[in-house]
């Protein structure tokens, strides 16, 4: 799934040692508290992957005791946000132990964990047969604008951002990968999503604590995961992204082009070059300690885990050490719980989130299961279902399907279109991931010919489920345009560039110039990923093209950098036929292989461009 790059040190670590992993450019102001917090926590060894650090960070880390240094020039965007080396160590130092996958503005919360640190709640969750902890991932800030909040480094990072979204700032949906909630919701999105832009906003829900395990693997950074067991309560994962220094961060980023989501960067940066930003609102809430979040029913604590941590104390201290804890951990619980209640309304969220373990426990009554024991039913009982809609166009509809719990096992896919029965196959042809590293392979791929009568149709709504259990595959339902004359009118788009492994470009409707864009990009006609086209473009402004932000970029895969071979680079509009002028294009070594001049790159409404 990765290509290993590291030179691995030997470690000594005890089997019930705690480790931490994270990548890390230039945060030499949070380093040492975060080292020191996690530290107190239980944490044994840091280890620690330096992107190029430049202030610093790479100092500071290589002459601390209890890290262990990594460094890598690569690109971090190529390396899917780091998590390709995250994943690396851990399955190198990690197996069988507690590991912690963190970003270094990140604190972990947990019920009681004021009272019991990380090595007692591994050992909770281990006599429990946990495999890991959901958490909320909650951002905090100050109760000033953000020009009115620098950050002294070396102190708490609660002491500078005590507040948090709670009430009805957030919201649970359906998910597209394991665990089976999404959370959306918090500052974030009512700031720089709600006002205007589309989208949910990012994701507020991580999986940082896992008990490591060959076969594990992260998705979406730690947002999404394959399926484990995770605790019966939660934690929150507390985020401390807005300090003063925050404004800065936004120009760097989007100046170094070198993030998983820039558009969201270049949000960031757009509003807080215009507004001092000031975060309070009604739903505000002052953080004191583990139980506020408990209290306001952000994270979930239970009886057994309040039992667990009140004998710790005993033990430690007294029985009064215990009595008040145990009083205040089951006020808070019964407080949340008490007003926790879902009016009818929200029936139609909570049945999709079940939705899909009802269907599994179904097929396992259908199939009569008579000699399964109680584990085995719990392991079945996961999710166990992962794939990808990958494309559809006018001329192909694919993607990939596989049982995690069974690689063996062939599914059918059964594809529909406006809710109609359209064709089902089984998923058994070839799936190469040289250009995608997130995508298994195997002969769990599917990929049928477009049937000509959705060529005639304005729009066509494809959905897939999959054979056993009717269970619905990510990212559908897709949609694509099969009016090609119609669609061929109004857009337009150019690659203008690809050089050192970075394609640029753009792409707009001139029918609707609000509309935004997204690009699908294959290589040797093998889908590999979507890029949005939001990237501001002056140029494109200042000849009077709507608001300008059509520009895209990308980085091309890292496998193709040094093979030597021929590859052909291909970039349509999302679910459409319309293929970027300029492409198909020949690439080698992630260089374009002919001249582009700039006459070549004509506009539809204006002559010329500056390239």
């Amino acid at each position: 799934m990765y290509q290993e790059i590291f030179d691995k040190k030997e470690v000594y670590l005890d089997d019930k040692d705690i480790i931490a992993v994270f990548t890390v450019r230039d945060e030499i102001d949070r380093l040492p508290y975060f080292i020191e917090y996690y530290k107190k926590m239980g944490v044994k060894k840091f280890f620690a992957v330096d992107n190029d650090s430049q202030d610093g960070t790479t100092e500071f880390l290589r002459k601390h005791k209890d890290v262990v240094y990594f460094h890598t020039s690569n690109s971090y965007v190529s390396s899917k946000a780091g998590r390709y080396w995250t994943t690396e160590l851990c399955d190198f130092y990690g197996q069988n132990r507690w590991c912690l996958t963190l970003d270094v503005d990140e604190l972990l919360i947990f019920p009681g964990c004021e009272n019991v640190d990380l090595i007692g709640l591994c050992e909770f969750m281990d006599s429990h047969n946990f495999e890991g902890l959901f958490t909320i991932f909650l951002d905090m800030y100050s109760d000033k604008k953000l020009s009115e909040t620098p950050y002294a480094p070396g102190t708490s990072f609660i002491e500078t951002c005590r507040y948090f979204d709670a009430g009805d700032a957030y919201n649970l949906k359906a998910p597209m990968y394991f665990p089976p909630v999404q959370i959306f919701g918090g500052p974030r999105q009512r700031i720089f999503w709600d006002q205007g832009n589309k989208g949910n906003g990012p994701s507020m829900r991580k999986i940082p604590l896992v008990k490591w395990q060959k076969d594990f693997r992260y998705y979406h950074s730690t947002h999404s995961i394959s399926s484990i067991r995770l605790a019966d309560f939660t934690g929150a994962l507390l985020h401390f992204k807005f300090f003063a220094s925050f404004k800065n961060l936004a120009i760097k980023e989007v100046k170094r082009g070198d993030r998983m989501q820039m558009a969201d960067y270049q949000k960031y940066l757009k509003l807080v070059q215009e507004n001092d930003l000031y975060f309070m609102n009604e739903n505000s809430v002052y953080y004191h300690d583990s139980l506020t979040l408990v209290e306001n029913g952000v994270i979930a604590s239970t009886k057994k885990l309040i039992n667990f941590i009140g004998n710790k104390l005993h033990n430690k201290f007294n029985r009064e050490k215990k009595d008040l804890f145990r009083e205040l951990a089951f006020a808070a619980k019964n407080k949340a719980e008490q007003e926790a209640i879902l009016p009818l309304k929200s029936l139609p969220a909570v049945w999709s989130i079940v939705d899909r373990s009802l269907r599994e426990i179904k097929e396992i009554k259908d199939n009569s299961l008579p000699h399964v024991d109680q584990g085995e039913l719990k392991k079945y009982l996961k999710f166990s279902i992962a794939g990808d809609l990958l494309y559809c166009n006018e001329k192909y509809i694919g993607g990939w399907v596989t049982n995690p719990l069974n690689s063996n096992e062939k599914l059918t896919v059964v594809i529909f279109n406006n809710k109609e029965y359209l064709t089902q196959t089984i998923a058994n042809q070839p799936i190469n991931n040289q250009f995608n590293l997130d995508r298994p392979a195997g002969n769990i791929g599917f990929k049928i010919a477009t049937p000509p009568e959705l060529l005639n149709k304005s729009t066509n709504n494809i959905e897939i489920k999959i054979i056993p259990g009717g269970i619905p595959l990510v990212a559908a339902p897709m949609s694509f345009n099969g009016h090609q004359d119609i669609v061929e009118s109004s857009f337009d788009g150019v690659c203008e560039k690809i050089a050192h492994g970075l394609v640029r470009g753009w792409v707009w409707n001139t029918a609707n110039e609000q509309e935004t864009l997204a690009i699908s990009v294959y290589i040797d006609e093998e889908f590999v990923f979507d890029v949005v086209a939001d990237r501001n473009r002056e140029d494109l402004l200042r000849l009077g093209w709507g608001t300008g932000q059509y520009g895209y970029s990308f980085k091309l895969p890292q496998t193709i950098e040094t093979d030597n071979k021929l590859h052909t680079l291909e970039i349509r509009i999302k679910n459409t036929g319309f293929h970027l002028r300029k492409t198909p294009v020949s690439i080698m070594n992630n260089n374009r292989t002919d001249e582009v001049s700039a006459a070549d790159l004509n506009l539809r409404k204006y002559n010329t461009i500056n390239v």
